[in-house]
């Protein structure tokens, strides 16, 4: 995985080397492309998903104890495939995209760290703790603008085939570093086509030959008829 991203790195490097930065320009995409590089709020929470409501009543009932475990109840009990090996946790996500929408409007409402009521939703039961919630922030120009020229210059950048036929025609190139032998057939120069009506040596020998005086036979006069 590293020397894939090493090599990645290296390319990207070597398609964007000959784009030119310029400031005004810069902060015109900028403008264009602000939300690419603005951030939403995102919510961090994990669950507990059964399948009954009387399981679900149960759980909450257990995990609004002191002292109690969520996560070890999440993965002796929940259901859920997605979440129930991590202790029911999932990852921070835009507050947007949290299905389905009845969790969504129950996590808008549960402060954080508190363990909501058994919740119904498509046909299962959800336990939900909120553990955080970040604002959405919007984009900076001076604070992002590493990721933004980074971003511009991948806009700008060439195209990988066009780039590998640039170095075919202008460079002779032998990698040497044993990690990257596979690369070297992809710089290979390309074989040479023929000329259309171009004439082989050995085809011309031939032609010369033929040609040479005293070679060819005369053609022979036609006999009268008697």
């Amino acid at each position: 995985v590293l020397e894939s991203i090493e090599l990645d790195q290296k390319m990207r490097a070597l398609l964007t080397k000959d784009v030119k930065v310029n400031e005004a320009e810069l902060k015109k995409w900028f403008e264009d492309n602000k939300p690419r590089f603005s951030k939403p709020a995102t919510v961090s929470y994990a669950e507990i998903v059964v399948s009954t409501a009387e399981e679900a009543n149960k759980l909450a009932a257990e995990a609004a104890k002191q002292g109690a475990n969520f996560e070890a109840l999440a993965k002796q009990h929940s259901i859920s495939a997605q979440s129930r090996e991590m202790g029911g946790q999932l990852p921070p996500m835009p507050e947007e995209s949290i299905y389905p929408p009845t969790v969504r409007d129950a996590l808008s409402k549960l402060a954080v760290g508190k363990i909501s009521s058994p919740i119904e939703a498509d046909g299962q039961w959800y336990i939900l703790k909120l553990n955080g919630k970040t604002a959405a922030e919007q984009a900076d120009f001076k604070r992002d603008r590493k990721d933004i020229e980074e971003a511009f210059k991948a806009s700008k950048a060439k195209n990988p085939q066009d780039l590998l036929t640039e170095i075919r025609e202008k460079a002779v190139v032998n990698i040497v570093d044993p990690k990257y032998q596979d690369l070297n057939d992809q710089f290979k120069p390309a074989p040479a086509m023929p000329e259309f009506g171009a004439k082989s040596p050995a085809g011309d020998a031939k032609a010369k030959g033929a040609a040479a005086p005293g070679k060819a036979e005369a053609p022979k006069a036609a006999t009268p008829a008697k």
